[in-house]
């Protein structure tokens, strides 16, 4: 990603793009995580079975109508860890910004603490706060999905008695031994 940000930085000005600094930037960190997101969709519409999409053509749907209300409905839930840990790492990733010369909060508080030499702690911890703060809800976000999901296999491989993981089996045999008794 740092090598993407010079590369932007030292060769579009050379092939005529006159951008300020935040467009190479920004550019440089859309074209990164496009390609990320875009391995993460593939991945999550891959990880369906072949016959939800069939299923979709037998009852008379065209191809981007399977894709659009059949398999990315069902492919979104399980892409949303990932697109969540995506969104975490666009957030991380804006402090790579220090590699070109872009007026960012901590840089315009290092040329203040020549004046005051107490802002460039303040600004430190106030950015340090506010990643900090982003971070914690997006994981808290991210846990609480993947809980959900988990409940959601837990409780469908206890109805069809099929269990996808070690930790689903000891789940259902509980259930099991619960219902038992």
């Amino acid at each position: 990603m740092l090598l993407l940000i010079l590369f932007m930085v030292i060769e579009l000005p050379a092939l005529g793009f006159d951008w300020p600094a935040l467009g190479f930037l920004v550019f440089a960190m859309a074209l990164h995580h496009s390609a990320l997101t875009a391995e993460v969709v593939r991945a999550g519409i891959l990880s369906l079975p072949r016959g939800q999409r069939e299923a979709a053509f037998a009852l008379g749907m065209r191809p981007y109508q399977a894709m659009l209300y059949v398999v990315l409905p069902q492919a979104l839930r399980s892409m949303l860890p990932a697109l969540i840990s995506s969104v975490l790492a666009i957030v991380q990733d804006t402090s790579l910004g220090y590699v070109i010369p872009y007026d960012e909060l901590l840089h315009r508080s290092r040329e203040v603490s020549s004046y005051a030499p107490q802002s460039l702690l303040q600004a430190a911890f106030i950015v340090t706060l506010m990643d900090g703060l982003v971070s914690a809800a997006l994981l808290y976000l991210k846990r609480r999905v993947t809980r959900r999901q988990g409940r959601v296999v837990v409780r469908s491989a206890a109805v069809s008695g099929v269990c996808a993981t070690a930790s689903d089996a000891v789940d259902v045999g509980e259930a099991s031994v619960a219902g038992r008794k």
